[in-house]
């Protein structure tokens, strides 16, 4: 796939389960695994007995929620949508990126603006309550489970061994992880590159908007679920998910060894994220890919239709039957399914809906 920097900083973009990654990752790894495990084969009903939660959910309590010292002026302008239909309902569209930095802080005057005139915030999955319920992490968990084989007689050898070593390396690992599909492992590893790039997902602009909401009893709104994108996720076929491992790995090693790649390809999707820089944005998302083989380019395209092209189709239809509802609502997902060909507000303006930039 596209070479070194990979597919992780997608994630960023489009999924939500980026934003859950706890910087106690290190520490609960285990327990969360140990905890789906337990309950898989039990069946056990009630799982409020299980030892702390899902690494891949944040403490709300223990944590930032991205409200830190920050300046008092918006330092970035990040791309916002407004569209309307011929009744003049409207919905906005503010494209999230799942993982930030103290400086996205405060966000902007149009964007709280808007947010403030909605009568709801609607999110890929409201993480807030996602990170307060033991039974929905254990269940959204199970699905990455495969006690048919594991992970160590379904991939390269040598891509395990790299892999066990990462997570060695950072305290991450527990021989339970075996159990787990490879698409799990990649998110492990890329999870810990983000946090050694120096992005946070306390600071995540969708935990942060949903924290607000909870603040001013606002209603938020699922528009998919934790279940549904680690189902999303198991979907992939085995080919597709030991390639992404292959790239994190990658992408990993290339970050620890130096390699400018990554961290450029990081700093164009912020930039273009932060400037509000909408043909920037199109460029970081739709650039050529480099493709080593038939076989890689189908597998990108398996990707680019799960993750992409068919979620963005559902959420454009969530938006429209929002303005039919006259709710005035504000929609928050990952920036890759609203910015650029095919997303959101395109799609939008071409069934008809006025689709504009607001910037101030």
């Amino acid at each position: 796939m596209k070479n070194l920097a990979s597919l992780f900083l997608a994630l960023l973009l489009c999924i939500s389960l980026v934003a859950c990654r706890s910087e106690k990752e290190s520490d609960e790894s285990s327990s969360t695994v140990n905890t789906a495990v337990t309950e898989d084969d039990s069946k056990a009903e009630n799982t409020e007995e299980a030892t702390t939660g899902d690494s891949s959910v944040e403490s709300t309590d223990e944590k930032s929620t991205g409200k830190v010292d920050t300046p008092t002026e918006a330092t970035v302008r990040p791309l916002l949508y407004k569209v309307t239909d011929e009744d003049g309902s409207i919905v906005w569209l503010f494209g999230s990126i799942h993982v930030g930095k103290e400086s996205y802080y405060p966000l902007p005057d149009y964007v709280i603006d808007a947010y403030e005139s909605s009568d709801s915030l609607a999110v890929e999955f409201d993480i807030k309550a996602f990170s307060e319920d033991m039974v929905e992490q254990t269940k959204a968990m199970s699905v990455l489970i495969d006690r048919t084989n594991k992970i160590s007689k379904k991939i390269d050898k040598e891509t395990y061994n790299k892999a066990v070593d990462i997570l060695k390396d950072n305290g991450t690992y527990s021989p339970l992880l075996d159990l787990y599909i490879p698409v799990m492992w990649s998110s492990l590893i890329d999870n810990l590159l983000y946090e050694k790039m120096g992005v946070r997902s306390d600071l995540g602009i969708d935990t942060n908007l949903i924290d607000l909401a909870y603040e001013d009893e606002k209603t938020v709104i699922s528009i998919e679920s934790a279940e549904f994108q680690y189902s999303m996720l198991a979907g992939f076929s085995d080919e597709l998910q030991e390639k992404l491992l292959e790239d994190s790995i990658k992408a990993y090693e290339g970050f620890e060894n130096g390699d400018p790649e990554v961290t450029e390809s990081l700093n164009s999707l912020t930039s273009a994220w932060e400037t509000g820089d909408e043909a920037a944005f199109e460029q970081v998302l739709h650039e050529d890919y480099e493709f080593e083989s038939e076989e890689e380019e189908l597998l990108y395209a398996e990707y680019e239709k799960a993750m992409l092209i068919d979620r963005n189709l559902s959420m454009t239809d969530f938006a429209e039957d929002a303005l039919e509802s006259n709710d005035e609502i504000f929609i928050c997902v990952g920036a890759a399914h609203v910015v650029g060909e095919d997303a959101m507000a395109d799609l939008l303006e071409e069934r008809g809906y006025t689709v504009e930039i607001i910037t101030e």
